[in-house]
């Protein structure tokens, strides 16, 4: 089930409020779950109930809870809050990548200008410079 790409952050975020959880929740999730939870958690993070958590962790929480608990009405707006979702990042996908305004001038696209500084020697002190170079080459 779990794999390198989950971040051990999120897992160990998960597994706090996990464990925080009453027990007759705690005992619906498959022991199994929370054992892997432990395994692959990063263990040296320490979680802070005030701080926002990944949004790694709400889907695994997101998952988790669609899997293991039974409320209906729950799931039913777990499903309908990611379907908004979804919709809603594919609304700003289409506005920032929209095909049709690829060429139109003024889009999102900054030109990058960088400036080349080139040195104004003298025709001697090129003539000068080369010679120098030639010696330097031959030691």
């Amino acid at each position: 089930m779990f794999t390198k790409e989950i971040n051990a952050k999120s897992l160990a975020e998960v597994y706090y409020i996990i464990s925080n959880l009453e027990e007759k929740y705690k005992n619906k999730i498959p022991v199994n779950i929370t054992d892997n939870i432990k395994k692959y958690m990063d263990k040296n993070y320490e979680y802070i109930s005030e701080k926002e958590i990944l949004p790694e962790t709400k889907a695994l929480l997101a998952v988790i809870i669609e899997k293991y608990f039974d409320n209906i009405n729950f799931n039913e707006k777990l499903k309908e809050y990611t379907k908004y979702y979804f919709i809603k990042t594919n609304e700003v996908k289409e506005k920032k990548y929209n095909s049709d305004n690829i060429f139109v001038s003024g889009n999102s696209i900054e030109k990058e200008h960088s400036l080349i500084e080139i040195p104004n020697n003298k025709w001697y002190e090129k003539i000068w410079s080369f010679f120098r170079n030639i010696f330097k080459r031959s030691k």
